[in-house]
């Protein structure tokens, strides 16, 4: 992500991508997070400093291809003192693949009593020790990932959790302010969340190692025929304290499921337990009895 923003401007409030964007192994097209990240990147140049995203609501319209530039179209909703808002379309040959509604706040406007509370992160969690530091990352889309596994793995799928720490394998320089880990993080929170839908009833595995190379992907469930995101809805709670270099958790669940659609939520977390982020993600979840892997359309 990081050799992709800020994203070059071709005329007033509009952008474009300048390389090929990642198209997962086995995936239907880009993944939604590079989609995501590039959004908010795009977004952001429209923003006056001091304003730091909240909140995020977003739709994936149609699958985007990889080999064709992304065109980002930003719309300045509404600008005022503490809250700036931004609508943005991402299209591709005059197809809108994406669209997304995006609000700023400014910083040190929220009063000077706010009220404050939080989600803690468990405390028998430990953040990944010395031995881990060294992990390598198969390419530069690919998140280093520690599989914690699945809380609850007996009890019905509603009530299961999925944890992992991650971060990207990059150092981030001191030369990058606190939007560009914004921006990743925005990339990162779509890292296995759509997936706990399927993973909590058993026919989705995670791979030890992420593959990088054009194969099916490890990915593909022996029962699923597709696995395709429909929205994003992505909270920033701290977006000063994000630093997506070091490790954080994600943990995710899958409240229900039904109708051909699934419903996943994650929290993340830094490695001191800040929480970081909110995201709620709806999608469809066809499995192959029902539909042909070849002709699974939306």
């Amino acid at each position: 992500m990081l050799e992709l923003i800020p994203l070059p401007g071709m005329e007033p409030d509009q952008f474009t991508t300048t390389q090929e964007l990642w198209h997962p192994p086995g995936g239907r097209g880009i993944f939604g997070g590079v989609i995501l990240g590039l959004a908010l990147s795009a977004a952001q140049q429209t923003v006056a400093d001091g304003f730091n995203i909240h909140s995020m609501h977003c739709y994936f319209l149609l699958v985007g291809d990889s080999t064709i530039p992304v065109t980002f179209s930003v719309q300045r909703v509404r600008d005022s003192n503490s809250f700036i808002t931004r609508t943005i379309s991402a299209n591709q040959k005059q197809r809108c693949i994406f669209m997304g509604t995006m609000s700023f706040m400014r910083q040190g406007s929220g009063g000077t009593r706010p009220l404050h509370h939080a989600s803690l992160m468990p405390d028998w969690l430990k953040p990944p020790g010395k031995e881990d530091e060294e992990m390598e990352s198969t390419n530069h889309y690919t998140p280093q990932v520690l599989s914690i596994g699945l809380e609850n793995r007996d009890a019905d799928p509603q009530d299961q959790i999925l944890r992992c720490w991650l971060r990207i394998p990059q150092k981030i320089s001191q030369s990058h302010n606190c939007r560009t880990h914004q921006v990743i993080l925005a990339f990162l929170s779509d890292w296995q969340l759509i997936s706990t839908i399927v993973y909590t009833h058993r026919l989705w595995e995670f791979p030890a190692v992420a593959s990088s190379d054009s194969s099916p992907s490890p990915l593909e469930g022996t029962s699923v025929s597709m696995l395709t995101s429909l929205d994003h809805t992505m909270l920033f709670h701290e977006p000063l304290d994000i630093r997506t270099d070091e490790w954080m958790l994600l943990e995710s669940k899958s409240p229900w499921s039904g109708g051909g659609r699934g419903l996943a939520t994650s929290r993340i977390f830094a490695r001191d337990g800040t929480h970081l982020a909110t995201c709620v993600q709806e999608g469809v979840v066809r499995l192959k009895k029902d539909v042909s892997n070849e002709t699974a359309k939306i």
